[in-house]
């Protein structure tokens, strides 16, 4: 898929690291940037392509076959080739109403650099572990925790479905370490940032790099 004339950022990491308040901070610093981001393209819950949990009556939201990919794609090259896209969500996100005033709440000490190409933003826990898109992405940024950091925020979320007992334990942290790993591998090029970092210091980090990779541009 052509990019030219586009620079594409993707955000990923671990659940509740932040990597999707960052995306949209950078989407507000830039005007005209499009942001696209994974959730909105969960599996509907009749969606025979879901796996059981191991050991819990609930879904593993946690793996590349709760999302649907194909969409995601469709999606992407619909805002590349600057054609209109008919998808709609199966899922809502509930915590999405309260990330306006979490961009809102921190600025970057670093001037927001001139980029002369047009923005595309690509968040999702899993954007990463995709081929198809990691090799869209001109920079790639991944926000980690720690395991209890992760539950602490884990915990103060609302999920639909709801999180279920032991789902965590199960599912959410062990996925994770594995998606971790095999991001990694696919991506020698990751830029790791601490997701319980101040917000501003990943912002400036992010935005640091941005400027250096457009002034090569």
């Amino acid at each position: 898929m052509p990019t030219e004339g586009w620079l594409v950022i993707g955000v990923s990491g671990v659940t509740c690291g932040g990597k999707s308040l960052m995306a949209r901070k950078l989407h507000s610093l830039f005007p005209g940037s499009t942001y696209l981001g994974l959730d909105r393209y969960f599996r509907d819950l009749s969606d025979p392509n879901h796996q059981k949990a191991p050991g819990l009556d609930h879904f593993n939201w946690e793996v590349p076959t709760a999302l649907n990919f194909e969409a995601w794609r469709k999606s992407v090259q619909h805002i590349l080739a600057g054609t209109s896209d008919d998808y709609v969500p199966c899922l809502s996100c509930p915590d999405d109403e309260k990330l306006p005033a979490k961009v809102n709440s921190f600025q970057p000490t670093l001037q927001v650099p001139q980029v002369s190409h047009k923005i595309l933003i690509l968040d999702g826990f899993l954007v990463f572990n995709d081929r198809w898109t990691s090799d869209l992405c001109d920079l790639k940024f991944y926000l980690t925790l720690t395991k209890e950091q992760c539950l602490e925020r884990r915990d103060m979320r609302n999920y639909d479905p709801p999180d279920v007992p032991g789902y965590f334990e199960a599912c959410v942290w062990p996925e994770h370490v594995n998606m971790k790993k095999q991001a990694m591998e696919l991506n020698p090029d990751l830029v790791v940032l601490d997701g319980y970092d101040r917000q501003e210091n990943s912002l400036d980090k992010m935005l640091q790099i941005i400027s250096e990779f457009s002034k090569k541009q």
